[in-house]
């Protein structure tokens, strides 16, 4: 069973978005902001599939959780992304991207769930054949931390697109869960440090041995080195993103551990 977690900002259209997806009046859809207080729990089948929808009550700056109820929230939506496989962040078409969708795009980034980005409102707003392109432009210069997430343009209120949504999310539950051999990653993994060699660190080489998968939900990954603290930042996002090319892992995080063989380790 796939876990979904809706999150965003207060009235970008998630309850209309779940009632759609649902195709029932299961969550209240109020145009005033922050109607759902509390997370919402629905199970449904779709193409003979199982999945868990979890409704969030909107996530507002901190400024604006000034009332003990509105905290709750906030902290019932954060236990929601923790529960879920993958999350939908959705951004309202009309506003465009504001900080606050960033900080709540943050949250599921760093909870390691897997992440598509929902447009909704789309058909609200002028557009041309331009229009669509420099949204997402716009949303991956925004949410540089999140380039592998999918982007789904919809309206909740007309159904424009929504099946795309449940395709998007089978594709990111199958890369969220999936597992490469140890053979095959370090198959990719040799030739990527052989092609770039990582910098000196502290005037001395930092070897690297072999490579193996740990875990899944999020794809985890340990890579034994000499130096386990001297791998910068830039080159383990070099590593991730050529594991990217090869094996995929659309719409999720990936975690590195880089592991000494005396059993340091940083990640």
């Amino acid at each position: 069973m796939t876990r979904i977690a809706v999150i965003g900002r207060p009235n970008v259209g998630k309850s209309t978005l779940v009632n759609r997806l649902l195709g029932v009046e299961r969550v209240v859809a109020n145009p005033t902001p922050g109607t759902t207080r509390d997370s919402i729990d629905t199970y449904f089948n779709c193409n003979k599939k199982r999945y868990l929808l979890i409704d969030t009550a909107g996530i507002r700056r901190k400024g604006k959780t000034t009332e003990k109820i509105e905290k709750y929230s906030v902290v019932d939506s954060l236990r929601s992304i923790e529960r879920a496989d993958v999350v939908l962040i959705v951004i309202d078409a009309e506003e465009g991207v504001t900080e606050q969708d960033t900080k709540i795009a943050g949250y599921a980034f760093e909870a390691g769930r897997g992440c598509i980005f929902v447009v909704n409102k789309w058909d609200a707003i002028s557009k041309d054949n331009a229009s669509m392109g420099i949204f997402v432009e716009k949303i991956r210069m925004e949410f540089k931390y999140l380039p592998f997430a999918p982007i789904v343009f919809v309206s909740a209120k007309t159904g424009q697109r929504l099946g795309k949504i449940m395709t998007e999310v089978d594709s990111v539950m199958e890369q969220f869960a999936k597992r490469i051999s140890t053979s095959d990653l370090n198959r990719v993994f040799s030739k990527a440090v052989e092609e770039h060699h990582a910098p000196l660190y502290q005037g001395r080489m930092v070897k690297f041995y072999f490579a193996t998968q740990v875990g899944t939900k999020p794809p985890s990954i340990v890579i034994f080195t000499n130096r386990p603290d001297g791998v910068h930042f830039s080159y383990e996002r070099y590593i991730i993103n050529r594991f990217r090319d090869a094996f995929g892992f659309t719409g999720t995080p990936m975690r590195l551990l880089f592991k000494g063989r005396e059993g340091r380790k940083r990640g």
